[in-house]
């Protein structure tokens, strides 16, 4: 019988003492007796047979087909035995954060947020709602966004993570930073190295067509000063200037 991948077949129901498909069965109300003058229960049901039709391979029939109790075992694809366990206490992971190796001890389940703030001292990533709602802890991974309140460290070994930190090439801002003090893009602060973060991997995901799609793409990023319009303007002027360099 075809079964559907994620379905389990139906059992099919035997007939009811010999009668043929599709006949109704009708039970007695609760209030009428039956042959032996006792009630019967409260309510009447009609129980349909019906006959379950199955497909059958070629043309065997459906009791001729083999049975296997094989149960499937998952595979991958180059096997190289079981993972090795890390944890439950402290296991060391090696971090490349801004260009630089940093060896860590810390516990599988810790966020990368607390790596970088509590063990690497770098604040630049700031602890909003940590939830994964304000953006305010973005970093890259890999060249791409990533909330760091909501990914494990331990997950990022062997990863490149740039936080807002590793922007600057010395005493030279990166553009975008630039563009955020000239068409201040700030208030407090305090969101900010999130909303950069974000601005940057936006650019480079080439989601900057319009001031709409800019909106749209920063979403993620909350400001509670309500610079909004500065920070779109400092995300146009940068694509401006990419587009433009002259």
């Amino acid at each position: 019988m075809a079964v559907h991948p994620h379905r389990h077949p139906l059992p099919i129901p035997p007939l009811v003492h010999g009668l043929p498909p599709g006949q109704l069965v009708r039970r007695r109300a609760p209030d009428q007796p039956n042959d032996s003058g006792t009630s019967v229960h409260s309510h009447t049901r009609q129980i349909h047979i019906r006959t379950h039709q199955t497909q059958t391979y070629g043309s065997q029939p459906e009791e001729a087909r083999p049975v296997t109790t094989q149960k499937p075992t998952a595979t991958r694809p180059t096997d190289t035995g079981p993972l090795p366990v890390r944890g439950p206490g402290p296991v060391p992971v090696t971090l490349t954060v801004n260009g630089a190796e940093h060896r860590v001890a810390i516990e599988p389940r810790v966020s990368l947020l607390s790596v970088l703030r509590d063990s690497l001292l770098l604040t630049g990533a700031k602890r909003g709602c940590d939830q994964g709602t304000c953006g305010a802890c973005t970093v890259h991974v890999d060249g791409r966004r990533v909330l760091s309140c909501l990914t494990l460290a331990i997950g990022c070994e062997g990863r490149r993570v740039t936080t807002v930190e590793g922007l600057a090439d010395g005493d030279e801002l990166h553009p975008m930073q630039k563009e955020f003090i000239a068409c201040d893009a700030f208030q407090c602060g305090y969101c900010t190295p999130g909303q950069i973060m974000s601005a940057i991997a936006l650019l480079d995901e080439g989601h900057a067509s319009d001031d709409d799609e800019i909106r749209e793409w920063m979403s993620g990023n909350l400001c509670r000063c309500a610079t909004y319009p500065h920070i779109t303007a400092a995300i146009r002027a940068v694509r401006d200037t990419a587009s433009d360099p002259s």
